[in-house]
C-alpha cells in the first residue's frame, strides 16, 4: 500500500484578475453575420487591469446549467474583454470577430432559460478566479435584446446586450417597459430583538440612481413563519433609505432566534433576501450589510449608512443625509488560499459526512462571516482556526448534504472572495477526497482534523465488498455506488433494444446492464451470466454499471421461461416485472404511447428503430406486453419486440336488448372478454374518456359468435320475412297509385 503524507501548501493567482462580466442566456444576439436566434448565447470575460494582458493558456470555464455540465478550455490573451460565443455545427465557417472565440454547442452546452447556471473560471493551476452561482434560478428574467451585466460581486442588472462592452443606443424606457435592476432595492439592515422600549425594524436601500415606486412590492418572513405577507407602497428615492418600523410601516414579525426577511418585486421575483440566526446574548443588536457582508452590530443605524463596529471607539462625525461611503477601519482581508478545503468525506461507510478546512498561514484566522457552500446550500462559519491547523464541519452541523454524484464545494471569506473550492463527478463509498500534488484524488485513509494520508485508489478498489443478490426484491434497497454480485439470464441482448446495454431477467424481473464503452462479451438470448459490478440507484433510474468485460462471466445457456402478469394498475414497487396491460389508446407518437386502462394512464416507451408498432388510432383498444421501468419518477412500460403491441379490432353491437341475461352475465364476469359497456350495471366507456360511446365493445368475439350461432337462423328468417312483406306492400301501393 503506497502512502503519501500531504500538508496543504500552494501558490495562488490574483483573485478576479479576470472576471465574468456579462451573461446572455436568452440568445438573439445580433452578430451581423447570422440571423439572431435563441441559440445565440454568450459569456463575456473582463480583464480588470487592461494595462496587464493575461495569458489564458490552460485556463478553463465550467458551465453547469440544467442537466448539462461542460468545461471549455481557453487559450490566447485577454487585454480588456474576451467573449465566448455559442455557435452551432453549421456556423463553424463564420468569419472571425476580434476578441470573440466561437464555441460549438457540443462544447458550450446550453444556458437554461429557467433553471439558471453555475459558471466557474479557473486559471492554469486549477484555482478559481471567479464564479457565478445562479444555480436553479437566474436573478432576473431578460428579454431578447437584454443580458445580465455585473455591477459587483453581489449585484447584477438587466441591460441591453453589449458584447465586448460596445453599448448600443436604446430608446428611453416607458413606464410599462422599464426594468428595475436586480438588487436595485436591497434589505440593508434588520433589528429583530430590540432592547426594552425599542421597536423592530427593517431598513431598505435604493442602490440605483433613480427613484423606485414600491407599489405592489411585498415583504415576507420565512415560509410558514406565521406572518402575513406585507404589501408595500410609496416611493424610495435614489440612493436613499426607507425605514419600516414596528407599528409604523412594518407588519411582519421578526423572530428572535432564526428567521428570514424576503423582498419581492411586483412580478413576484425575489429582489433581496436575508437569513439570520441570533443568540440570546445579541439582544439589542442589529443585523446590517457592511462592505459586502452581513454582521451583527451593537449600534443600530436606522435610516443611515451602516458602519462596522470599531475598537477602540472612534468619534462619530455627523454625516450628510445622502448616502456616502465612509472611510472606516476595514475587516481583516486575507490572501486567497489562506484557508483551504483540505478534505471532503461525502459517502461514509459509517459516521457522518464532513468538510475539513486547513489554515495555510502562520497566524490564527477568525472565520466569522465566512461560509461553506455546495450548489444547493450555504453554512455561515464562526470561531477561530489556528495557524497551520485544521477545523472539521460535520453534516449534522452544516446541514449540507454532499451529493454522491457531481458536487462542487466552495469556501468564501468575509469579503465574498472564493478562498478555495473543488469539484468531483462521483463519490466512492468509504473514500475521502483530498488535494494531491497539483490535483485532487480519493484516499482510503480518513483523517479528520489531521494531515491527509493518501492511499492509492487502486489498492482501495482491490478491497471491494460485493453484496450477493439472492432475492431481487431486495435489490432496490441497495444504495447507489455499492458493488453487487448477481446471476441472471440474458433476455434482451446487446443493441437489440438500447445501444451499450443488455437486459437480464432474475426472479421474473428485468434489469438493465449498461457500459458506455460497450465492453461486453458476446451474449445471446438465454445465456445465464454472473455479473460483479456497480449498482446505480438514483432518483432517475436503476441499472447495473459495468466497466470491463471481466465484470461478466457466461455460465451456461438455457431456454427462457417468461411469466407475464395481467395488471390494471402499475406501482413503483412493480419495477422490472413483465406484465400485460389493456386499455384505450389516448396518445400515439413515434416513441410514445399513452393508454387509459380505467385505473390510470400508462406511458409506453417505444424504441422506434427496434420495435415496430401496428397501425392504430386514438380510441382503439390496445393490449401490450413489456417490462416496467421507473425513469425520473415516471412509471412506464417497455415492449422489446413488435409482437408485444396488439391493436384489437373493435366489434360493436348497438343494443344489449336481444342478448340473453345469461350471456350478459358471462360477459360481465369474464374480464378478459369484456372491455366495457355504457349501461349503469357495467363499467362504462365514459370512464375511458371516449365521447359519445354507446356500444358494447368486446376484445374477443367468442361469445358473440356463440350467440349468433344459436339464434342466427331465427333472426335471418325474421329479417327475410320483413323484407318480403315490405316488398308486397310496396307493390300494392304502387298499383293503386
Amino acid at each position: 500500500m503506497g502512502l503519501f503524507l500531504f500538508i496543504p501548501n500552494s501558490t495562488f493567482a490574483n483573485f478576479q484578475s479576470v472576471e465574468i462580466n456579462e451573461i446572455n442566456y436568452i440568445g438573439y444576439t445580433d452578430w451581423k453575420d447570422n440571423a439572431p436566434g435563441s441559440g445565440d448565447e454568450f459569456i463575456e470575460l473582463k480583464n480588470s487591469n487592461p494595462s496587464t494582458p493575461i495569458i489564458l493558456d490552460g485556463w478553463t470555464l465550467r458551465i453547469l446549467s440544467g442537466s448539462g455540465d461542460k468545461t471549455i478550455s481557453l487559450s490566447g490573451t485577454i487585454t480588456d474583454y474576451l467573449l465566448l460565443r455559442r455557435i452551432t455545427s453549421t456556423q463553424t465557417s463564420l468569419p472571425p470577430i476580434n476578441k470573440v472565440i466561437n464555441i460549438t454547442s457540443s462544447n458550450f452546452g446550453t444556458l437554461s432559460n429557467d433553471k439558471g447556471a453555475y459558471i466557474e473560471l479557473r486559471d492554469s493551476k486549477g484555482i478559481t478566479i471567479d464564479a457565478v452561482n445562479f444555480r436553479d434560478k437566474w436573478p432576473y428574467t431578460t428579454k431578447q435584446n437584454e443580458s445580465l451585466h455585473k455591477v459587483s460581486n453581489l449585484v447584477w442588472e438587466v441591460k441591453p446586450h453589449s458584447p465586448l462592452n460596445i453599448s448600443t443606443p436604446t430608446p428611453p424606457p416607458t413606464p410599462e417597459s422599464e426594468n428595475i435592476s436586480y438588487g436595485g432595492v436591497i434589505i440593508s439592515e434588520i433589528y429583530p430583538n430590540p432592547i426594552d422600549g425599542g421597536k423592530e425594524f427593517v431598513e431598505l436601500y435604493n442602490t440605483t440612481d433613480k427613484d423606485i415606486d414600491l407599489q405592489n412590492w411585498k415583504l415576507d418572513d420565512i415560509q410558514d413563519g406565521g406572518s402575513t405577507i406585507q404589501t408595500l407602497t410609496g416611493i424610495i428615492p435614489a440612493k436613499e433609505f426607507l425605514l419600516l418600523e414596528d407599528g409604523v410601516g412594518l407588519k411582519i414579525g421578526l423572530n428572535n432566534g432564526s428567521d428570514s426577511v424576503i423582498l419581492y418585486d411586483p412580478d413576484g421575483k425575489i429582489q433581496s433576501q436575508v437569513d439570520y440566526t441570533m443568540k440570546e446574548s445579541q439582544k439589542g443588536y442589529s443585523y446590517m450589510y457592511v462592505d459586502n457582508i452581513w454582521i451583527w452590530n451593537i449600534i443600530p443605524s436606522p435610516n443611515s449608512i451602516n458602519i462596522a463596529p470599531v475598537s477602540p471607539p472612534v468619534e462619530i462625525i455627523p454625516i450628510d443625509p445622502k448616502p456616502f461611503i465612509p472611510i472606516i477601519p476595514q475587516l481583516t482581508k486575507y490572501n486567497i488560499g489562506s484557508v483551504i478545503i483540505s478534505e471532503i468525506y461525502p459517502y461514509p461507510n459509517s459516521g457522518e459526512e464532513f468538510i475539513e478546512l486547513y489554515n495555510n498561514t502562520e497566524q490564527d484566522i477568525d472565520l466569522t462571516s465566512w461560509k461553506i457552500s455546495d450548489l444547493a446550500k450555504s453554512y455561515i462559519l464562526s470561531g477561530i482556526i489556528p495557524a497551520k491547523g485544521y477545523k472539521t464541519y460535520n453534516q449534522s452541523e452544516t446541514k449540507i448534504a454532499l451529493n454522491n454524484t457531481s458536487e462542487t464545494i466552495t469556501l468564501t471569506d468575509n469579503y465574498n472572495q472564493i478562498q478555495s473550492n473543488t469539484s468531483y463527478i462521483k463519490a466512492y463509498k468509504g473514500l475521502s477526497y483530498i488535494p494531491i500534488l497539483q490535483g485532487w484524488g480519493w484516499t482510503q485513509t480518513i483523517t479528520p482534523n489531521a494531515p491527509n494520508i493518501f492511499t492509492e485508489k487502486e489498492n482501495a478498489d482491490s478491497t471491494k465488498n460485493y453484496i450477493g443478490i439472492e432475492n431481487i426484491d431486495n435489490l432496490l434497497q441497495i444504495e447507489d455506488g455499492e458493488y453487487i454480485d448477481i446471476e441472471g439470464q440474458v433476455i434482451i441482448p446487446v443493441g437489440k433494444l438500447v445501444e451499450n446495454s443488455f437486459y437480464i431477467i432474475k426472479d421474473n424481473r428485468v434489469i438493465k446492464v449498461y457500459d458506455r464503452q460497450n465492453r461486453f462479451p458476446t451474449l445471446k438470448e438465454g445465456d445465464i451470466v454472473k455479473i460483479q459490478a456497480e449498482w446505480h440507484n438514483t432518483d432517475t433510474q436503476q441499472y447495473i454499471k459495468t466497466n470491463s468485460i471481466d465484470n461478466i462471466q457466461i455460465i451456461l445457456e438455457k431456454s427462457i421461461d417468461i411469466q407475464t402478469q395481467n395488471m390494471t394498475k402499475l406501482e413503483n414497487s412493480d419495477w422490472g416485472k413483465i406484465v400485460n396491460i389493456t386499455g384505450v389508446l389516448d396518445t400515439n407518437t413515434k416513441t410514445k404511447l399513452v393508454i387509459n386502462n380505467k385505473n390510470q394512464n400508462t406511458t409506453v416507451k417505444l424504441y422506434s428503430d427496434k420495435v415496430t408498432k401496428p397501425k392504430m388510432k386514438k380510441g382503439d383498444i390496445v393490449t401490450l406486453t413489456g417490462f416496467i421501468e421507473v425513469y425520473d419518477g415516471e412509471i412506464r412500460l417497455i415492449p422489446w419486440n413488435s409482437g408485444q403491441i396488439r391493436a384489437t379490432p373493435i366489434i360493436k353491437k348497438s343494443s344489449i336488448d336481444n342478448i340473453q341475461p345469461k350471456t350478459v352475465s358471462e360477459l360481465d364476469n369474464n374480464q378478459s372478454n369484456l372491455i366495457s359497456t355504457t349501461t349503469k350495471d357495467y363499467r362504462g366507456l365514459d370512464e375511458y374518456n371516449i365521447p359519445g360511446a354507446s356500444d358494447i365493445r368486446l376484445k374477443n368475439n367468442t361469445l358473440l359468435q356463440e350467440f349468433l350461432a344459436k339464434y342466427g337462423i331465427f333472426i335471418t328468417a325474421i329479417t327475410l320475412n320483413l323484407i318480403w312483406w315490405g316488398y308486397l306492400i310496396w307493390v300494392k301501393y304502387r298499383k293503386e297509385g
